[in-house]
């Protein structure tokens, strides 16, 4: 079962492979607020640069369309807790993704992740 639970969405029928590795804009809102980031990505670790402030994480996938990502260097209690990512739909070079800030948060954020590579 899915960490973030079933949603009626079949992984088999997405095309997550193609979104493991490459770099990506990311875009969410939350609160009414956009925000946009860049993600580099490779088998193991991503730089997010967001604010022109670049962080680096590892990534862990555990299945084919959801991962963990945890904060190397974190300096915060909440940054040091695991984020779940999960990718709903993919559509060419984009993918539409939830993501829980950390593993047992009762929200969750949802936006569109476009690979540029």
């Amino acid at each position: 079962m899915s960490l973030l639970g079933c949603d009626g969405f079949n992984s088999n029928e997405l095309a997550c492979d193609d979104f493991k590795t490459g770099s990506f804009i990311y875009k969410t809102s939350y609160d009414g607020v956009d925000y946009e980031s860049t993600v580099v990505r490779s088998d193991e670790l991503e730089i997010e640069t967001f604010e022109g402030v670049a962080d680096t994480s590892t990534v862990r996938w555990v299945s084919d369309c959801e991962y963990i990502v945890t904060h190397i260097n974190a300096k915060t209690n909440a940054d040091r807790r695991p984020a779940v990512m999960r990718i709903l739909r993919t559509e060419g070079q984009t993918f539409t993704f939830e993501y829980k800030p950390y593993v047992d948060a009762p929200q969750t954020v949802r936006g569109t992740a476009t690979k540029l590579d």
